[in-house]
């Protein structure tokens, strides 16, 4: 059997999620310093092993960051926005 091919849209989401890891981290790290706890309890509490935590926090984790966060901000009894903004133009590119 041939390997399977992949969309567009599949390659787009693929990138997509390795660019927003690092602000996955971020977010992650900063719940749950606000938590007060160690990783350890942070994943106990939130029901996922102290390694997904970490890896998270790294911007490492190999699966989808962004539902591991949903499920953290939903345990959290939190929610979250998402906001699409126009991108900054940089110096020197009219």
């Amino acid at each position: 059997m041939p390997p399977k091919q992949t969309t567009d849209a599949e390659t787009l989401a693929r990138l997509a999620q390795e660019k927003v890891k690092p602000e996955i981290a971020k977010i992650v790290s900063n719940l749950r310093t606000s938590t007060g706890g160690t990783r350890a309890e942070f994943a106990q509490f939130v029901c996922l092993e102290e390694s997904v935590i970490k890896a998270l926090e790294k911007a490492t984790y190999p699966g989808d960051a962004f539902l591991m966060l949903v499920h953290i901000v939903k345990f959290l009894g939190k929610e979250f926005r998402i906001r699409i903004l126009p991108l900054e133009e940089k110096p020197g590119t009219e």
